[in-house]
């Protein structure tokens, strides 16, 4: 299925404000257990950014697919 050049640059867009979004809220869920997490050290530290961006994908494919099939009943 090929996407066009202006619904994907929308997809990037949502991509991005719903990452800017997951980490933000993930920071202040873990802002009062930063001394623990520093114990993982890098690998840990990884581990989470690459888990919050995927938690940050899912949130969008989610969102992209509920909207195109709200178009497409409209149509």
């Amino acid at each position: 299925m090929k996407i066009k050049k202006k619904e994907l640059n929308r997809r990037i867009n949502a991509l991005i404000a719903i990452a800017f979004v997951v980490f933000i809220i993930a920071a202040k869920l873990l802002l009062p257990h930063e001394e623990e997490l520093k114990e993982f050290g890098a690998l840990g530290a990884t581990a989470l950014v690459v888990f919050l961006s995927l938690i940050s994908y899912a949130f969008e494919v989610l969102l992209y697919n509920l909207i195109s099939n709200f178009k497409r009943n409209e149509d």
